[in-house]
């Protein structure tokens, strides 16, 4: 028996139904709400301080009490990092899913990648998920949200519950999206697997253009959050970062992995000054830096020793703009070309997102016309 203490679903919170079911779907479906009553009573358990540590033992646990004989749902661990766990789960209400359970308690501020003031995630911020990827080829869709109330109720949200209903105030405790069978782009690239550079970031700048179209801004392009899938396509995921913005196209809070940052979001991190707010061009910066590490191997500063705290080092180049220019660089190269216009220090001089996509494309089909 393991020895991970969980609550039972009898004793878990209630998990709305989503008014779109029948009635007999309801009735089918009810051992998933069992299943995801219980991985968020696991995620419950986390925000108040639970163990991280044997994710293979809580995990186990879990299915076990979901389904003794493992004949209706598996359930699988992902992965897990500084600000939650991911879980796979073969059979649910919304087919086969990835469900990330948020753990704010043991959530570290990593200097080398997430930089954010946000302690919490608030139920609007990853909701913009289901808005803007709605409809959006080459993204991972995020289908629905879970909220907990002050009062420790858990409810999923969907798009037509949220439409529906006013939900201010709310924690989000975990994310459902759809499941996509890949690695990320970081992973390949470790891993020394070979990447359809121009193919990747076409796709991944496609997926981009249909945010942007829809106002929205995603604000952590990297290759972390690339995936590539078995058939070597790529999708944009993690919208945790994302957001529609107002009238003015602008947006000012400090948020994304500092190695590909743009220059002027790190300002706003630095005087919160109104007239240092950013537009939809960070993410064309960001892709490009994404882009520089794809073809040259490595980030596009110059870096300190990792340690405790920022990387001041880093966090200054950045600042000031100070790009390394590889040895390999070719500026007859379209693809080379391309990247320093994207990482332009003047967000003005940067091309629009479609206009990348539209360059990319060219430099996809001559790619495949050479072959």
């Amino acid at each position: 028996m393991s020895a991970f203490n969980i609550v039972h679903s009898a004793s878990a919170p209630r998990v709305a139904t989503p008014d779109l079911m029948s009635g007999d779907k309801k009735e089918e479906i009810s051992h998933q709400f069992a299943v995801v009553e219980l991985i968020f009573a696991l995620g419950m358990e986390l925000n108040r301080g639970g163990e991280l540590a044997d994710l293979a033992e809580m995990g186990e646990a879990l299915a076990d009490l979901i389904d003794p004989d493992r004949t209706a749902t598996e359930l699988k661990t992902l992965g897990e990092g500084s600000y939650g766990t991911v879980f796979k789960l073969d059979k649910s209400i919304y087919g086969e899913i990835a469900l990330k359970i948020f753990n704010y308690d043991t959530a570290k501020e990593d200097s080398q990648s997430k930089i954010t003031r946000l302690t919490k995630h608030r139920l609007g911020a990853e909701a913009e998920g289901i808005f803007l990827t709605e409809g959006v080829p080459n993204t991972v869709r995020t289908i629905a949200v879970v909220a907990a109330d002050n009062f420790g109720s858990l409810r999923i949200y969907d798009k037509m519950d949220l439409e529906m209903n006013e939900v201010n105030g709310e924690t989000i405790v975990g994310v459902i999206s759809e499941y996509v069978k890949s690695k990320d782009m970081q992973e390949k690239l470790d891993d020394g697997e070979e990447l359809d550079i121009p193919k990747t970031f076409h796709q991944i700048a496609q997926a981009l253009v249909g945010i942007h179209e829809k106002g929205g801004i995603y604000r952590d392009v990297k290759p972390e959050n690339i995936l590539i899938d078995d058939e070597g396509n790529a999708h944009l995921t993690d919208f945790g970062f994302a957001k529609r913005i107002k009238e003015d196209g602008r947006t000012y809070s400090m948020v994304g992995s500092l190695a590909f940052m743009a220059p002027e979001v790190l300002k706003v991190g630095c005087d919160n000054a109104p007239e240092e707010r950013y537009n939809q061009k960070v993410d064309v910066y960001s892709l490009g830096c994404s882009l520089y590490l794809a073809e040259f191997g490595k980030i596009p500063y110059e870096s300190g020793v990792e340690g405790e705290g920022p990387d001041m080092k880093l966090m200054n180049n950045i600042a000031d703009g100070n790009i390394i220019k590889p040895d390999n660089f070719d500026q007859s190269n379209q693809l080379h070309a391309l990247i320093w216009e994207m990482m332009e220090y003047d967000r003005r001089d940067r091309p629009t997102m479609a206009k990348v996509a539209a360059r990319l494309s060219v430099i996809n089909e001559t790619q495949n016309e050479g072959e």
